[in-house]
């Protein structure tokens, strides 16, 4: 218990004010989604700013650093960081073979569909 004062009451404790977290740059503002059609035929619609990550930007080095074990190590996570989990399902199945799998190939040709289209968009 604290100290008493001279009027004989006991000062309140002071407790720390939460602050707000400071801004660290402009919060990115909504735009509209962006369709996209694979060469395969799958279409998916996504936010301009999903490509404005630098994580995205990692995961995409590490798909064109040329080893092949990292780059498709990449994948996964690029396609984690690029469509929600339900445009996942829904290319996972527009790939799905008869037997059932989804080609990692196949998977990855899309990938890099979305990303060079993505570029050719940018340039506009």
């Amino acid at each position: 218990m604290g100290a008493a004062t001279t009027t004989g009451k006991v000062p309140a404790k002071k407790t720390a004010t939460p602050r707000a977290p400071a801004k660290q740059g402009a919060q990115p503002k909504a735009l509209a989604p962006v369709h996209y059609k694979t060469p395969s035929g799958f279409e998916v619609d996504i936010s301009p700013t999903v490509w404005d990550d630098m994580e995205v930007l990692d995961l995409f080095v590490e798909m064109s650093s040329g080893d092949d074990v990292t780059a498709g190590l990449a994948v996964p996570r690029v396609i984690s960081k690029i469509l929600t989990p339900e445009q996942k399902q829904a290319l996972y199945d527009h790939l799905r073979t008869p037997d059932g799998r989804v080609p990692i190939e196949a998977i990855s040709n899309e990938i890099m569909a979305l990303i060079s289209a993505q570029e050719g968009d940018a340039k506009k």
